[in-house]
């Protein structure tokens, strides 16, 4: 597997995404699929399958992002004179 290089911002930024996609994100798609499954046929609901394919595209992007989490790794730069992975550049 390839190495993730992370900055300390980015496993921040992603914490929060699996946040919000754990605890928003999937639990009103997951409310959207039972209202649809109670209007009746599946085979012909529209509602129901754009659901299901949201919650498959969720729950891949989890997923993903649990992933990168488990084998990333943080970067600290540690000279300042070499510009590198989570270095903020000022000319």
């Amino acid at each position: 597997m390839e190495k993730i290089i992370l900055t300390e911002q980015g496993k921040k930024e992603l914490e929060a995404r699996l946040k919000e996609l754990k605890n928003e994100l999937i639990p009103e798609v997951v409310q959207r699929i039972k209202v649809a499954k109670e209007q009746g046929d599946l085979s012909e609901n529209a509602e129901y399958h754009s659901a299901r394919d949201e919650h498959a595209k969720l729950e891949g992007e989890v997923l993903e992002i649990q992933n990168i989490l488990k084998f990333g790794e943080v970067f600290v730069a540690t000279q300042r004179d070499i510009v590198q992975v989570g270095s903020t550049v000022k000319y």
